[in-house]
């Protein structure tokens, strides 16, 4: 498969805003919930949901790359 310019500079968009994010997200909810005992199970489920591998990040790239296929 041969990515285009546009494509590799979209997934790159769409990677660096998600990083920022997620980053806010995880700051957010440390400070919120950081001393519970449960925390680091809370992290870890706020961060395989948000992945780049197959969270929120993964499932938008794939929507993204399908849809520049049909173009």
């Amino acid at each position: 498969m041969h990515i285009t310019q546009h494509e590799d500079e979209t997934q790159k968009q769409i990677t660096e805003t998600f990083c920022f994010y997620r980053g806010l997200i995880i700051d957010l909810f440390e400070q919120e919930v950081g001393t519970d005992k449960n925390w680091p199970f809370i992290r870890s489920r706020l961060l395989k949901i948000l992945s780049p591998d197959r969270g929120l990040e993964a499932k938008i790239i794939a929507i993204v790359q399908r849809n520049s296929k049909r173009v």
